[in-house]
């Protein structure tokens, strides 16, 4: 997660520790350097929290579907990685998986890739 972003939704920059996995400075210093490299302030800093600007709420509002697009995939790929067997690969005709396959797809939390063609086009 952005650091921020995690600073936003947490309140404060020790809330957004837990997030990150990074010490404070860091993420000060990230937060920081975020403001310097846009030549605007993003929070109003309390004694015990940050509150955004209106600049950091544009900002915010632009960044965080990418963001969680971003954290929702890479969640995804290190559940895969490691819980090879969440993940199932089939490769079938369209037409096929959507006769004799699709029903059979449970909600269980399997990661499904799917590859559509010919058998000749699978092998």
């Amino acid at each position: 997660m952005n650091g921020a972003v995690a600073v936003y939704q947490s309140g404060t920059v020790i809330g957004a520790l837990g997030f990150l996995f990074l010490t404070q400075p860091a993420v000060s210093q990230h937060t920081t350097s975020l403001e310097t490299m846009l030549g605007t302030k993003l929070f109003e800093r309390m004694p015990r929290k940050m509150i955004l600007t209106d600049d950091g709420e544009a900002l915010y509002s632009r960044v965080v579907s990418s963001v969680n697009i971003l954290e929702s995939t890479t969640n995804t790929y290190y559940r895969e990685r490691n819980n090879p067997t969440s993940l199932v690969r089939l490769g079938s005709p369209n037409e096929f998986f959507l006769k004799k396959i699709l029903s059979y797809l449970g909600e269980e939390d399997y990661i499904y890739r799917i590859t559509f063609g010919s058998a000749h086009g699978l092998c």
